[in-house]
């Protein structure tokens, strides 16, 4: 079996080590703008609620305050 070794040609390493840097930037750009459950939760709520999921139990709902000039 062939297994991968670092060795000091470098050729194949940047190869190895791009590919590794494309997954990180792919699974970080996946984890900002893939929606999730805890974003955007609003528990049936009016947009005057700011509700945050929670993993036992029900949602945690704060009422927003009104903006004062």
């Amino acid at each position: 079996m062939n297994w991968p070794r670092w060795n000091p040609d470098l050729a194949g390493n940047a190869r190895t080590l791009l590919l590794v840097a494309i997954v990180v930037v792919a699974l970080g750009v996946a984890f900002v703008f893939l929606p999730s459950p805890w974003r955007g939760f609003n528990a049936g709520f009016g947009p005057e609620w700011d509700c945050t999921a929670q993993a036992k139990g029900g949602p945690t709902c704060i009422k927003k305050t009104g903006r004062q000039d």
